[in-house]
C-alpha cells in the first residue's frame, strides 16, 4: 500500500504536470484556434484575476468547515469538468472567457489547500515537505519536455487528453490522499481565538508579505517573456527549453538540501539572501543576455530566488498562523503574492518589453527585487529590536 508520503507527493506530481503542459502549450492552442496575441492576452488575465479572487473564497471555507479532503475532491472534480467545458466554448470566445474564469475558480483553489493540508499532516516538517514538494518540480520538466516531443510526431490536439488526463489523475490521487481529520488527534485542529486579521496584521508578516509581493512581481519578467527575450537574442529552442530545466533542477536540489542548509544560516539570512541574489540575476539577465554562459549562470540563482525563497514561505506561514487559520494564510499568500504580484509583474513587464525591450524590463524587475531587499533588511533590522512579547 503506498505511504501516506507518496500520496501527498502525487498531488502535487499531478498538479504540476497540467501545469507544465497548460503553462507552456496552451496559449499555442488558442493561436491555433484564430486568437490574436490581444485576445490571447486577455484569456490570460481572466485566469490571473481568478488566482487573485478564489483562494480566499476557498480559504475561509476550509477554515471555517475543516473538512479539507471533501473540498479537496469538490474542486479536483470541478476543474475536470470546467476544462472539458473550456474545450466545448474554445471557438466562441465570450464562452471561452466564462469557462476560463469558472475554471480558474476551483483551480486556483487547489494548491494552497493540498499545501495547508500536507503542512498539517506533516506537523509543519519542512524538510519532509520538500522531499514532497519537489516531486511537483520534476513532474513540471517532464510535462515541458514530454508533451514537447509528443507533439513533434503527433498532433497538437493531442494536448486536451493529456490536459483532461492530468486533471483526471488528480482527482483520483486527492481521493487517495489521507484523511487529515482522521489522523490528527482533535487537539491539532482546536481552534483559536485569534482573528485571523490580527495575525496577518502582526509587523512580521506585514513585512514578510510586502516582501514576498515585490519578490513575485519581480518574477513577472521570468514567467511572461523569459522565453520571448531570449528567442529575441538569437537563443534556440532547444537551448531555450534547456535553460527552463536548469532552473528547475537546481529548485529541486534546493528542495532536498534546506533542512541542512538551515542548519548553517539562520531563517533571516536565508531570506536577505535570496532577495539580493535575485537583484543580482535580473541584472545579469539585463546587461549579459547575449553571453550564453552568463544566462545559465544568471538561471542557477534559481535555486534561491523560488526554491530557497518558496521553502521559506511555507515555513514562515506554518510558524505565524493558527491551525485553523492555516488554509486562510496559504490562499492570501497564493491571491496576493502568486497572484496579484506576478500578475502586476507580468503587465509591467509587457508594457516595458513592447516599449523599450527586454533590457529595461529586466532592470525594473531588478528595481523591485531591491526594493524588497531594502524593506526587509529595515524590517529584520527593527524587529530585532523590539523585545519578544510571545
Amino acid at each position: 500500500m503506498p505511504s501516506a508520503h507518496s500520496r501527498f507527493a502525487a498531488n502535487y506530481f499531478f498538479f504540476f504536470l497540467f501545469a507544465g503542459i497548460h503553462v507552456a502549450y496552451w496559449p499555442k492552442i488558442l493561436a491555433q484556434h484564430g486568437y490574436s496575441d490581444y485576445h490571447i492576452g486577455v484569456i490570460g488575465a481572466v485566469f490571473v484575476l481568478l488566482r487573485v479572487i478564489a483562494p480566499g473564497f476557498w480559504g475561509h471555507l476550509a477554515d471555517t468547515h475543516q473538512n479539507h479532503k471533501t473540498l479537496l475532491l469538490i474542486k479536483a472534480f470541478a476543474s475536470l469538468l470546467s476544462m472539458a467545458l473550456i474545450f466545448i466554448s474554445i471557438d466562441h470566445y465570450v464562452a471561452l472567457l466564462a469557462s476560463t474564469a469558472l475554471f480558474g475558480f476551483f483551480l486556483h483553489g487547489l494548491l494552497p489547500l493540498y499545501e495547508t493540508t500536507t503542512l498539517n499532516y506533516l506537523d509543519g516538517d519542512n524538510h519532509r515537505y520538500n522531499l514532497i514538494r519537489l516531486w511537483g518540480s520534476i513532474s513540471f520538466i517532464i510535462a515541458v519536455f514530454a508533451t514537447g516531443a509528443l507533439l513533434d510526431i503527433l498532433p497538437e490536439s493531442l494536448i486536451y487528453g493529456l490536459l483532461l488526463g492530468s486533471l483526471a489523475l488528480l482527482f483520483i490521487s486527492t481521493y487517495r490522499m489521507p484523511n487529515l481529520q482522521a489522523e490528527l488527534p482533535a487537539a491539532k485542529l482546536g481552534a483559536t481565538a485569534e482573528n485571523f486579521l490580527r495575525s496577518l496584521g502582526r509587523p512580521a508578516v506585514v513585512v514578510f508579505f510586502l516582501t514576498a509581493f515585490l519578490m513575485h512581481m519581480s518574477h513577472g519578467q521570468f514567467y511572461g517573456f523569459f522565453t520571448l527575450s531570449l528567442e529575441e537574442a538569437g537563443y534556440s529552442s532547444t537551448h531555450i527549453g534547456a535553460l527552463w530545466a536548469i532552473g528547475v533542477v537546481v529548485e529541486i536540489i534546493v528542495f532536498m538540501t534546506f533542512k541542512h542548509l538551515r542548519c548553517y544560516l539562520s531563517d533571516t539570512t536565508i531570506w536577505l539572501s535570496c532577495l539580493a541574489f535575485a537583484v543580482v540575476r535580473w541584472l545579469i539577465m539585463a546587461y549579459c543576455i547575449e553571453s550564453w554562459p552568463m544566462v545559465w549562470f544568471a538561471q542557477l540563482f534559481h535555486a534561491f530566488t523560488f526554491g530557497g525563497f518558496h521553502s521559506l514561505m511555507m515555513i514562515f506561514i506554518h510558524g505565524q498562523f493558527a491551525k485553523r487559520q492555516q488554509a486562510r494564510a496559504q490562499s492570501f499568500n497564493t491571491a496576493f503574492c502568486y497572484g496579484l504580484g506576478t500578475g502586476l509583474g507580468i503587465f509591467l513587464a509587457g508594457v516595458l518589453m513592447e516599449q523599450q525591450g527586454s533590457m529595461a524590463s529586466y532592470l525594473i524587475a531588478s528595481a523591485q527585487a531591491f526594493a524588497a531587499l531594502i524593506i526587509a533588511i529595515f524590517g529584520a533590522l527593527w524587529m530585532k529590536r523590539q523585545p519578544n512579547k510571545e
